[in-house]
């Protein structure tokens, strides 16, 4: 008889969300949430600001272009010692000897994927030279996948 009245008993079928809250993050770091916002049983309301993991002034994007006027870093400047999780930065993370801001210190610790986006009609990098910078990239993020389980690219 319930048969005729339920035909799907699965539990995706029959569980309904009425009043549910999702969390999500933004690009510069800002949890939200999405839903009923406050607390049914206390009947509270969620203070998102209270929420929040990182205070206002270090939200943003942490590969957003530069701002006008900033000083960047140089390109050539090597990049070692990535082994370490970023949980482990600072606002000036010192990376051999030169001091650099948090956000730009992340988007210099990326690792440069455009070797593999070049092509190989570039009339000013012989083949072997764009190879070379094939196997450096490849090299260096399989040592950052190998030593932190995960790699920013860029």
């Amino acid at each position: 008889y319930l048969r005729e009245e339920v035909p799907d008993t699965s539990i995706e079928a029959l569980h309904e969300v009425t009043m549910g809250t999702t969390i999500y993050q933004l690009y510069d770091g800002t949890i939200k949430l999405w839903g009923c916002k406050k607390m049914l049983w206390h009947r509270m309301p969620i203070d998102e600001e209270k929420m929040q993991m990182l205070p206002a002034s270090e939200r943003q994007f942490p590969f957003a272009p530069p701002p006008s006027g900033c000083d960047t870093i140089s390109a050539e400047a090597p990049v070692s010692g990535l082994g370490t999780k970023l949980e482990n930065l600072v606002v000036n993370s010192k990376i051999d000897g030169a001091e650099l801001k948090k956000n730009e210190w992340i988007r210099e610790s990326a690792i440069d994927m455009s070797p593999y986006c070049q092509s190989a009609n570039v009339s000013d990098i012989d083949e072997k030279e764009i190879l070379a910078r094939k196997r450096d990239c490849s090299a260096k993020l399989s040592k950052m996948l190998q030593t932190d389980g995960f790699a920013l690219v860029r």
